[in-house]
């Protein structure tokens, strides 16, 4: 086993080489995101793009998260030494409230949604609606949104965050009282309006590769799950190959004296 001094060496030579923590990738997002899958979606999405002339103005994409009455901990500044520090939030358990953000639907006809193929994001009477008003459906495939969702590429993030600092807020300017619902819209709106930007739009059709098409964005993010090293097990002596020696010959650089007569005796 390698010792400390060993690796503090090791680290020294490899200076492009950083100790990280990986982010955990559940083993079905894993084998999900493959070639053949992503292929079949951009395959589609070409498809329609071209035939329908579906531009940047046409595509949207829809999906779902979610928002709680409790504020995540964010850290602060505390004395040295002090063990353990403390701080207010709304409650021990937060529940979960259904923001939708929506337009009219009048204002919308034929273009291209991309969204999750769960039964929870699109129902029967959805898909009978999109076909009725020359909406086309097109599908991520499953388990890959930590890829291909535009929306969780580039915007829950700095949403959540800035959803986190006014609850934050509010408790410091509400002391002894507790977010609820009827305080929920109003952080929410807050927080959306300073975050949602044409930027963060734009660059989250961007990092899919939906938006400038880009088929091959994902090449060199392939992963395949390793595969357990089988080791061959040993031959069976009884069926060894039988070993033939080859017939040889040596020869010598030693010449015999001149008065030397091989094969005869002196009598």
């Amino acid at each position: 086993m390698a010792r400390m001094d060993w690796y503090y060496n090791f680290m020294k030579r490899h200076p492009n080489i950083s100790l990280r923590r990986p982010e955990a990738t559940s083993l079905n997002r894993v084998t999900a995101f493959n070639k053949e899958e992503t292929e079949k979606f951009f395959s589609n999405l070409r498809e329609l793009m071209l035939k329908y002339n579906f531009g940047p103005s046409s595509i949207y994409n829809v999906d779902e998260t979610g928002i709680s009455n409790v504020q995540r901990n964010s850290k602060i500044l505390a004395p040295k030494g002090q063990k353990q520090v403390g701080k207010c939030i709304s409650a021990e358990r937060g529940s979960t409230t259904t923001v939708i953000n929506a337009i009219p639907d009048e204002s919308l006809k034929h273009f291209l949604l991309i969204g999750y193929n769960h039964e929870s994001h699109i129902s029967l009477e959805a898909y009978n609606y999109c076909r009725k008003n020359d909406i086309h459906l097109l599908t991520l495939p499953p388990h890959t949104s930590h890829r291909m969702q535009p929306l969780d590429l580039t915007f829950y993030s700095p949403l959540k965050n800035a959803y986190n600092k006014e609850c934050e807020s509010y408790m410091m300017n509400h002391p002894g009282q507790a977010i609820t619902a009827f305080e929920i819209v109003g952080l929410f709106t807050k927080a959306f309006n300073r975050t949602a930007n044409i930027e963060k739009a734009a660059n989250g059709f961007k990092a899919a590769g939906i938006y400038p098409f880009n088929s091959g964005k994902f090449d060199e993010l392939y992963i395949e799950p390793n595969q357990p090293t089988i080791e061959e097990p040993p031959r069976d002596l009884n069926q060894a190959e039988t070993f033939t020696p080859r017939n040889t010959s040596v020869q010598s650089n030693i010449a015999a004296p001149d008065n030397c007569n091989i094969g005869s005796t002196s009598t």
